[in-house]
């Protein structure tokens, strides 16, 4: 086993494994073969809402949204059985709030290929979601600048050509009908 001093601390490899997937910006868990939460990191306490305790045992369909539990329950059946998976989900924190997350899991199997259990990353995709919501807004609005600048051009355009017909027609008169000054 090897080891190393970080400030004059001597660290082995596997506590450094450690403070690196507890330190990891996005959330990370492993899910046993029952559906049971048996490892997590701190942003999961952090974006859930739950203590690490509260969540290590919990049956992971509990961070899920209801509305999407049956997808949640096919996707595990199918990363048990492919050893892989990329999903779009929808996570829910304790106090309720709806969390999209990106999540790329792995299967972990024994030397049978008996499944023991998963590994996931879990990304929040709120800020994204909001920049591309925040992108179609300001594309609406450019489409509308555009149809409100074509809409000004075809009114603009019947407009010029009656106001130089007035211009024209003004100096017609004029010329049939002496100024009466």
């Amino acid at each position: 086993m090897s080891r190393m001093k970080i400030d004059e601390i001597e660290i082995r490899d596997a506590d450094i494994f450690e403070i690196l997937l507890d330190n990891f910006p996005d959330m990370i868990h492993s899910i046993d073969d029952t559906g049971k939460i048996i490892y997590t990191n701190r942003t999961a306490e952090r974006l859930l809402g739950y203590t690490r305790d509260e969540l290590i045992g919990m049956n992971i369909m509990q961070i899920y949204a209801d509305e999407i539990l049956d997808a949640v329950r096919k996707g595990f059946s199918d990363l048990k059985q492919r050893g892989d998976k990329s999903v779009e989900s929808l996570l829910k924190a304790k106090d309720n709030t709806r969390i999209p997350v990106e999540i790329r899991s792995f299967s972990i199997y024994d030397d049978n290929v008996q499944f023991l259990r998963t590994f996931s990353i879990l990304r929040d995709t709120r800020d994204i979601k909001s920049l591309q919501n925040s992108l179609v807004h300001a594309g609406r609005l450019a489409a509308i600048g555009e149809m409100a600048s074509g809409v000004a051009r075809d009114i603009n355009n019947p407009l010029t050509v009656i106001l130089l017909s007035n211009e024209m027609l003004g100096k017609e008169i004029s010329k049939v009908t002496p100024d009466a000054t």
